[in-house]
């Protein structure tokens, strides 16, 4: 105990040193034997309580590691077990620490709190579980978990982590799959391996509680910003399939690498603002609506209507005042022979 107000280490079994006690005997308690300390220190502060062997409390304010004691609302600090300053330490706990800070807690092993407010790693039904955890500071943040280790809160508020390995920071964000990470604001990486990058925008409430930018699935790259995503002064490169649910942009041009295997697929529609649309298909040089079977070796433009009993058009349509045609060319159109041309003139 290097200094402070009314700190208190507790010792092995019924022992206790404080900040504001005689270390050892005092003069009216002669049955209490003399202290045995447990490496630790509290460096200063006030209120602080530690039990657990090569742990240190650095300083600051009611900051507590490897035991639960009650402190009254009156009397902060003096009524560990009803004012008896002799309690026996009820957790085992090894080489944990906090810097400072308020009301801050440890009750894990190996596990490090920097600083701020109303931290808590907790061990669960398991003094391993919870252990080799940090959280580096911040408000109400809370590492706990059947299983968790080796996890980090990096700061910020209201943030949970369960998980094993796994990364949170920001706002009420959770980690709750081994091996995840989940930033910002309300993110929640509910899977394995699932990372979660997530904006300031906050969910709407659903049964009272604000709802979260939760992960879709394992091993899943999840991104949550209203204002769109931008990959700026370089190329994005996808090896694998791309879906989009939404509208698909695209303000240059736009290819498909192997004309023999890739494919363009539209369940919506495919529509261009520049003047025209030219090798589109799964095919390239083929264009199948409705359906691509029948797309075979002669077949350049398919207009399918999969519904029985239904039409099928197609339909060339011109401007006001023009008239309509539909142009017939073989062999390569290099003669006015070759050349056929069918056309709806408008009674202009």
């Amino acid at each position: 105990m290097v200094g402070g107000y009314k700190n208190t280490i507790f010792g092995d079994s019924t022992d206790s040193s404080s900040g504001s006690l005689q270390f050892g005997e005092t003069e009216n308690d002669t049955d209490i034997p003399e202290a045995i300390f447990e490496n630790s220190i509290i460096g200063g502060g006030q209120f602080n309580v530690l039990s657990g062997d090569t742990s240190f409390i650095g300083g600051g304010y009611k900051n507590t590691i490897g035991i639960d004691v009650a402190r009254s609302t009156l009397v902060y600090g003096e009524d560990i077990d009803s004012q008896d300053w002799v309690k026996k330490a009820n957790r085992a706990l090894n080489s944990s620490a906090i810097v400072g800070g308020r009301e801050n807690q440890i009750f894990g092993n190996y596990n490090f709190i920097g600083g701020g407010y109303g931290n808590q790693i907790f061990e669960g039904g398991n003094q391993q579980q919870g252990a080799y955890s940090v959280i580096a500071g911040g408000q109400n943040n809370i590492i706990t978990g059947t299983t968790t280790a080796r996890s980090i809160i990096l700061g910020g508020k209201g943030n949970i982590n369960a998980g094993v390995n796994s990364i949170v920071g920001g706002i009420e964000s959770t980690g709750q799959g081994n091996q995840s990470l989940a930033l910002g604001s309300y993110g929640w990486a509910a899977h394995n391996g699932a990372f979660v990058l997530a904006d300031s925008s906050r969910p709407d409430k659903v049964a009272g509680s604000y709802g979260h930018k939760k992960s879709l699935s394992a091993n899943s790259l999840n991104l949550f910003f209203d204002k769109g995503t931008y990959v700026r002064n370089g190329a994005l490169y996808v090896s694998g399939d791309a879906t989009v649910s939404g509208d698909l942009k695209v303000s240059g041009s736009f290819t498909l690498g192997d004309a023999t295997t890739d494919s363009l697929d539209s369940f919506g529609a495919i529509s261009s603002t520049g003047s025209h649309i030219s090798g589109l298909s799964g095919y390239f040089g083929k264009v199948g609506i409705g359906t691509t079977l029948g797309l075979d070796s002669n077949v350049r433009l398919l207009v399918t209507e999969t519904t029985a009993s239904t039409d099928s058009i197609v339909r060339i349509q011109a401007g006001e005042a023009a008239d309509a045609f539909l142009d017939l060319y073989a062999d390569d159109g290099d003669d006015n022979a070759d050349k056929w041309r069918i056309k709806n003139g408008c009674e202009c």
